[in-house]
């Protein structure tokens, strides 16, 4: 008979993996169900499985160092023994005698959301009544119901709506008796919650979805925490198993920079894109949400505010449509509650403020730069004739630059004085420029003025 004890050993790792600070029977039974599956599916009784998981959902998930616990502790001469069937009547008997787990948020498919969890995992309430999405929450579904299910990242501007199709697909997976629970990465980006992430993804298999929601949070893409790159080991792991359903949401101005990451990673997932909704939708998903904005308040919201709320974007908003304009209206709703109850939204209580609309006329452009750059006829067309382009909105791709322009030339030619004169005529003022002056930057050590200093 073999030596058998290195199962605690397994069971330790199995604890440091949930982020669990002791290591119980139920971690034991967990790994010897495991490497034992066809002994244990004739000895042991079904329930014991179900006792032992219970128990690990219960456990507060602390990351710190586990500890062996006396009653595991205690298993070992049976694990020394080496007989199999010793082994699983003592694990089992140590399972039982646990006390029972303290009762987690327990959906109706037996979905539990451990205590340890609450306050950044919660499960998404179902809502059917999400209009314009269908197609995406089916292009969802298509990537899960297939013979090889692949995880979905949903990506879309901040404000489209994305945590919306969550509700969505909530909505779609009630009927089948699965959840959705929802990951907030605000609260659980910092690094040490990655093993309690992968263990909601664990705790879901076969029963709901995981939906990671603003993933490049968690990730730290672009935040001062710096990149997680631990995270994304813990997702491509999880991933491995067909049975975890996986949705991340993502902003679509950091998909580049993901796909930059990790490309390969990237290209596991299942791309589905968050489009614009057509005005006629857009406008019926606002003045649906609207109703219950002027409900709280206790003012009226007629047609005429919801359809100047859908004014274009403006500097300064992060948010796009629909969650912006529901926000330009929610602060109409609090100024004219102000004036007295039931008070209609007038148009005048939107904070939007006057477009500011910049048209060039490129001929008239190039007339006033020839006398202030004499003798670069040829480099003024060039350029205004690129920025007619964009006057005529015939750029192929309009979210690309007006232009990129290479000023080359010996010194004293005007090349500093056009980049100055074509600031002060689009933009008002010889200051709207960011200067780099090369010639700073000979040496390796003064890159430190462009990118600052390294660390230490």
């Amino acid at each position: 008979m073999s030596d058998l004890s290195l199962l605690l050993d397994d069971a330790t790792a199995e604890a440091k993996k949930r982020g669990h600070g002791v290591v119980t029977p139920a971690h034991l039974a967990v790994v010897v169900n495991t490497k034992y599956s066809a002994e244990v599916a004739t000895a042991w009784q079904p329930n014991v499985v179900t006792e032992a998981e219970a128990v690990l959902a219960s456990l507060p998930v602390t990351y710190d160092s586990p500890t062996v616990l006396p009653e595991t502790e205690a298993l070992r001469d049976e694990l020394r023994a080496g007989d199999v069937p010793t082994i699983l009547t003592a694990v089992a008997m140590a399972v039982e005698a646990l006390p029972p787990p303290v009762p987690g948020d327990v959906a109706a498919t037996g979905l539990t959301i451990p205590q340890a969890h609450a306050g950044w995992t919660s499960i998404v309430a179902a809502d059917e009544s999400i209009i314009g999405r269908d197609d995406v929450v089916l292009q969802i579904l298509d990537a899960f119901d297939r013979k090889l299910p692949r995880p979905v990242l949903l990506v879309g501007a901040e404000g489209s709506g994305r945590t919306s199709v969550g509700a969505a697909l909530a909505g779609a997976l009630d009927a089948r008796g699965l959840k959705v629970v929802r990951v907030d990465s605000e609260v659980a980006a910092a690094q040490s919650r990655n093993a309690a992430i992968t263990e909601m993804l664990r705790l879901a298999q076969g029963k709901g979805v995981v939906m990671i929601d603003d993933i490049e949070i968690a990730l730290g893409l672009g935040y001062p925490g710096g990149f997680n790159g631990n995270l994304l080991d813990s997702l491509r792991a999880s991933m491995a198993d067909a049975s975890s359903h996986l949705l991340a949401v993502v902003a679509t101005s950091y998909l580049a920079r993901l796909q930059g990451t990790d490309r390969e990673l990237v290209d596991e997932f299942e791309l589905v894109e968050l489009p614009p909704l057509p005005v006629d939708t857009l406008h019926a998903v606002v003045q649906t949400r609207a109703v219950d904005i002027a409900t709280f308040h206790g003012v009226t919201i007629g047609d005429d505010v919801v359809s100047a709320a859908l004014a274009s974007r403006e500097n300064g908003d992060v948010d796009d449509h629909p969650s912006l304009a529901l926000r330009r209206i929610d602060v109409a709703a609090v100024r004219a509650a102000r004036r007295g109850a039931q008070q209609p939204v007038v148009v005048t209580d939107l904070p939007l403020t006057a477009p500011v609309i910049r048209r060039v006329d490129p001929a008239e452009l190039a007339g006033r730069l020839r006398p202030e750059v004499v003798g670069q006829d040829a480099a003024i067309e060039r350029i205004t004739s690129r920025l007619a382009i964009t006057v005529a909105e015939l750029d192929l791709n309009p979210h690309r630059p007006d232009g990129v322009f290479l000023f080359a030339g010996p010194t004293g030619v005007g090349k500093t004085a056009l980049a100055l004169a074509l600031a002060e005529k689009l933009f008002g003022s010889s200051d709207a420029i960011v200067r780099i002056d090369m010639s700073e930057l000979h040496s390796e050590h003064t890159t430190a003025k462009l990118v600052g200093a390294p660390p230490g």
